[in-house]
């Protein structure tokens, strides 16, 4: 409980200088994406709800369902706003209280209030998100329950967990493959394919409905074309070409510093969160993506809390570095939360349309 309005005060607390503007709440991406999923299920519309921003109606295939559907399960009889309102603080709490239990179980040497305030105020990309209308807190839940089951040997939920999870953010197959991997090298291979093979039926189902409403179950494929690369890394080196030479070291060094608390986690061993580290730096390598830092969020957890847990168990140091952090992390959401909103103009026609 306690850990659940940590997590609510923590968002309270980045909403309020904004408690007069809550315009900003519902403007901000990707909250229009989600409430436009939440209204429609990817079902074409014949007016464009986002126009100027979104092209297509496929576009929209690249925010998978569960956490538009938690919005649509919230927002009666209020509308669809107040459900991603409701959606969020609930997210919020859930994964806050599932930081704890899973800090109990790994970190028991670090007081379970140092890691959900490390959960809750690092890194600063997190905690604008989980604020402010996206899937992040979401993500987190459901990443930390399969992580927790997988310690406590519950096999068939840490599956469960995973496919919520990649029906949250589809980089949450990368969880079903972590598990498969272990259960092979444990050489339990029945377990392995069966778990894989249900922990991705929900996804298949969710393309197959991409299929027949937008014309193809390749929908979410197509959208993210573009960012495909053949070589590993080859992001670094298109940004120094391009003279961006300030964007390819940000890069090298988010990559780096995933790495390392890779290598950690290993040494620590707990190979579950050490490979779901790597496979999202296999993954990212292979993509051009300049927002590196928001898409690693899915693992922030392990990489901010875990794997520096000889640190987070020094009481007073933690408690002076999250004392200067958190308040970093609080400043940046404050000041970055006018940032990336829909126009005037295109707002009001998306309330429109959201009434309609």
């Amino acid at each position: 409980m306690l850990a659940a309005l940590a997590g609510v005060g923590v968002t309270l607390l980045v909403w309020l200088p904004f408690v007069s503007r809550p315009d900003l709440f519902l403007r901000h991406f990707d909250g229009p994406v989600y409430m436009v999923v939440a209204k429609m299920f990817y079902r074409p519309t014949a007016v464009n709800p986002l126009p100027g921003y979104i092209l297509h109606p496929a576009y929209f295939a690249i925010v998978p369902p569960l956490f538009p559907a938690l919005v649509r399960l919230l927002s009666f009889p209020f509308g669809i706003p107040a459900g991603l309102f409701l959606a969020l603080l609930l997210s919020v709490a859930a994964s806050a209280s599932a930081l704890a239990a899973y800090a109990r179980k790994v970190l028991p040497e670090v007081a379970v209030g140092v890691s959900v305030a490390v959960f809750c105020l690092l890194p600063a990309r997190h905690v604008i998100y989980r604020a402010l209308g996206s899937a992040e807190a979401a993500m987190a839940l459901f990443v930390l329950l399969a992580a927790l089951a997988w310690h406590e040997e519950r096999i068939p939920a840490a599956y469960a967990f995973a496919s919520l999870a990649a029906l949250t953010r589809v980089n949450g197959v990368l969880v079903i493959g972590v598990l498969s991997l272990l259960l092979l090298v444990r050489r339990r291979p029945g377990a392995a394919v069966l778990g894989g093979l249900l922990g991705m039926a929900p996804l298949g189902l969710l393309f197959a409905w991409h299929g027949r409403v937008l014309g193809t179950p390749w929908a979410f494929f197509a959208v993210h074309g573009s960012k495909k690369l053949l070589v590993p890394f080859a992001e670094v080196g298109e940004q120094l070409r391009a003279g961006q030479w300030e964007a390819a070291e940000l890069l090298l060094a988010t990559f780096l510093f995933m790495a390392l608390a890779a290598a950690r986690l290993w040494v620590m061993k707990l190979p579950f969160e050490s490979l779901l580290v790597l496979a999202h730096i296999g993954l990212f390598s292979f993509m051009r993506e300049s927002d590196l830092p928001r898409w690693s969020l899915t693992v922030a957890p392990f990489v901010f809390l875990v794997a520096w847990r000889d640190l987070w168990k020094e009481t007073k140091v933690a408690a002076i570095a999250l004392a200067g952090l958190g308040v970093l992390s609080i400043s940046y959401a404050w000041q970055s939360s006018g940032e990336n909103l829909l126009s005037e103009a295109v707002y009001h026609h998306f309330l429109r349309f959201l009434a309609s």
